[in-house]
């Protein structure tokens, strides 16, 4: 089984500060993907919901 690629030329918003945001990294651990949060956004509790926006 091929392991699918993925466009990663999406752009990071050119003033993160004023939208809140912030670039993070993204892990991949055999099937499952994560992404590391910082400390700042760090959420309580062991589950949270994520919502995807665009593609």
């Amino acid at each position: 089984m091929s392991t699918p690629t993925h466009n990663t030329s999406e752009t990071i918003a050119q003033n993160p500060v004023s939208t809140g945001a912030r670039a993070v990294k993204l892990l991949r651990n055999g099937a499952n993907q994560a992404v590391r949060i910082p400390k700042e956004f760090e959420l309580p509790g062991t589950q949270a919901l994520m919502h995807r926006e665009g593609n």
